[in-house]
């Protein structure tokens, strides 16, 4: 008999070991036995459990590939959304715009809660809200250019709506949430820098 897990230790795969338990257990491809010690085999099965094993292996490198690949393509999207310059013009000076990606946008979202219109009612309070829901919609409207391959955005616009709601609050009272709803909105275009 020999115990999975030693299996695992041996061949250098532990960060395997939950797969393939999870294979033994529903998968049942050859009797085991449960032990104090762990999952056991016998000795009869050990290539068909190492194949297991390799299986298991080759999917884990797989997905971290797929990770990487996955993680270097949002911090390569990232960058250029970072650097991305936006304008509230059609066009900017010294650029030609060499395609339209099309409509991106941008939303965020800030509930108004009594602390704003309470005794503690700051305008710096609002403001402040208000800059921070501004540049998460236009972090999320860059992101969008970038997914699509654009480079800039133009014809920047915000809109912004308020929504009420009303809900039974304790005895009979009435309870009020206003939310702040902030969109950014623009064209996504891809630019070249005019040549002299």
């Amino acid at each position: 008999m020999i115990l999975v897990k030693q299996l695992a230790e041996q061949l250098g795969q532990t960060q395997d070991l939950p797969a393939v338990v999870k294979c033994l257990k529903h998968k049942t491809p050859f009797p085991y036995k449960t032990t104090l010690k762990g999952i056991a085999i016998e000795d009869e099965y050990l290539p068909r459990l190492e194949a297991i094993f390799q299986k298991a292996k080759e999917k884990r490198l797989a997905l971290d590939e797929e990770r990487a690949i996955i993680q270097a393509e949002e911090e390569r999207l990232a960058e250029i959304a970072r650097t991305m310059p936006i304008t509230s013009t059609a066009s900017f000076e010294g650029y030609n715009i060499i395609r339209y990606g099309g409509y991106v946008s941008g939303d965020e979202a800030i509930m108004l809660s009594d602390g704003f219109f309470g005794s503690g009612f700051s305008s710096d309070a609002v403001n402040n809200a208000i800059k921070k829901i501004r540049i998460t919609a236009i972090e999320e409207l860059k992101a969008a250019a970038a997914e699509i391959g654009c480079n800039a955005v133009v014809g920047l616009d915000f809109d912004y709506v308020t929504v009420d709601r009303q809900y039974p609050g304790f005895s009979g009272s009435v309870k009020n949430e206003t939310y702040l709803m902030l969109t950014a909105n623009g064209t996504a275009v891809e630019i070249e820098k005019i040549k002299s």
